[in-house]
């Protein structure tokens, strides 16, 4: 459960947003504050884990309450609710590590979305495990690489992370039931959930055959740094090719074995044509003679070829 301190100057505001946070899942109201002396005292007595702050208040600029919190030790993240739109309001919340920023009026699903936000980035530093710079890209809620991929449509969000988690801290491979059981979900749930990840390039895919029977499917976290082509020793400078050895085709014309339609040409001495027997001379002049080429007469070439 995540505890907010609701910080507003107007009562019928801080009842407003008190409804709002009891309504979301996973939140709720533990003190309400209309200042910033009562802001701190607030701070001191519940340490919440989130603070909803109006900038506008009667003894203090919202934003400089920041720095007195810090000093103070007190570590709760802040949400700022208000109707500033100044952009020095805005860049001053950037730099003083605000999660996040909704501007008045607003409605409950505006006030909702930004809580679950908050709810998943704070779930997901909880459990992070910096491997790569990945890891580092998702603690700053920022995309590894590409857009932000979407779930397709009956898929979890949460659950979808928990494969994800199980994935990355595997050293080896993983298979579905296996996913499966460690997170406490059925095999075939695991596995629609890790050829989601195949299909989007976040994981690759092994099939592991043991006697007869379908292989198993195994599932390893695609890392940023895979295995790098090595240069043949010698080779020139430029890009590697898939193979270092040139085709088949050029090695044989380097060494003096030409390919092509020319190799295939029958030598000389095995295109003369092999002298017929006597029979097969009449039989072939007596076929010519039956079909005689135009122009010329039968009778002269069966007398020709029979003498």
């Amino acid at each position: 459960m995540i505890d907010v301190l609701v910080v507003d100057d107007d009562f019928r505001l801080v009842n407003i947003h008190r409804g709002f946070v009891e309504r979301t899942p996973g939140f709720r109201v533990v003190a309400s504050a209309r200042t910033g002396e009562e802001t701190l005292a607030a701070l001191a007595e519940h340490r919440p884990d989130l603070v909803l702050l109006d900038l506008y208040l009667p003894d203090v600029f919202g934003l400089d309450l920041l720095p007195r919190m810090r000093a103070e030790g007190h570590e709760s993240d802040v949400m700022v609710i208000s109707a500033a739109r100044e952009a020095e309001a805005v860049r001053a919340a950037v730099r003083l590590g605000v999660v996040s920023y909704l501007l008045k009026p607003f409605s409950y699903d505006d006030f909702a979305e930004r809580l679950e936000q908050y709810a998943n980035r704070r779930a997901g530093l909880a459990a992070a495990a910096v491997r790569d710079q990945a890891d580092v890209d998702r603690a700053f809620d920022r995309p590894a690489t590409g857009p932000i991929a979407v779930l397709p449509k009956g898929f979890s969000t949460e659950t979808a992370k928990l494969v994800e988690t199980a994935l990355r801290e595997t050293r080896e491979t993983l298979s579905a039931a296996e996913c499966a059981e460690r997170i406490g979900v059925s095999r075939v749930s695991a596995r629609r959930y890790l050829e989601q990840l195949a299909e989007t390039g976040r994981a690759e895919v092994a099939l592991k055959y043991a006697g007869r029977g379908r292989p198993e499917r195994r599932y390893r976290w695609r890392r940023p740094d895979g295995p790098r082509a090595q240069r043949p020793s010698g080779a020139p400078d430029g890009p590697l090719s898939p193979s270092s050895d040139p085709p088949m085709r050029f090695r044989q014309r380097r060494s003096g074995s030409p390919v092509g339609r020319a190799s295939r040409r029958m030598p000389p001495s095995r295109r003369r044509r092999r002298r017929a027997s006597p029979g097969t001379r009449c039989s072939a002049a007596l076929d010519r003679s039956r079909h005689p080429p135009p122009g010329r007469r039968s009778s002269s070439t069966a007398a020709t070829c029979c003498t």
